[in-house]
């Protein structure tokens, strides 16, 4: 998908610690690794990024390490901080888990995906496999 963006890239929002099961040091470092050598150099986590390595789009100059932040653990008073300050009115509620770590939704994107529907065009089928019922009666169906 860098390509088709035409990016050079990946933004996480990812925390250190906000997730202890998945956001600590060893998670961090095993998606690195499972993104592929190269990729996995390109992943940068803006929030918590002073608390980690330095990425290779920070040492190309591409991104100011100054202006990235060091958040750790579960509290959400700073990203409530900077939403105030930057004036976001509609935002997830912090609380809120990613629907990526349940086990049904990622299960049901994993066919979207199989079919070829994790494509914008075929965007609304993300919220109706949220919801409800999913039954996949043949492979695209």
């Amino acid at each position: 998908l860098l390509e088709e963006y035409g990016a050079s890239f990946l933004i996480s929002g990812e925390v250190l610690g906000q997730r202890p099961m998945s956001q600590n040091f060893s998670s961090l470092n095993r998606v690195k690794k499972l993104s592929g050598k190269e990729l996995g150099k390109l992943i940068v986590r803006p929030l918590c990024a002073k608390l980690l390595p330095i990425t290779k789009p920070e040492e190309l100059g591409w991104i100011d390490r100054e202006q990235l932040l060091d958040i750790n653990g579960r509290s959400r008073k700073v990203q409530l901080e900077l939403v105030e300050k930057w004036g976001i009115v509609e935002y997830p509620t912090p609380g809120g888990g990613c629907m990526l770590t349940e086990p049904n939704y990622s299960k049901r994107l994993k066919t979207l995906e199989e079919d070829g529907f994790l494509e914008d065009k075929f965007s609304h089928l993300f919220h109706l496999v949220k919801r409800g019922r999913f039954f996949r009666l043949e492979k695209g169906k």
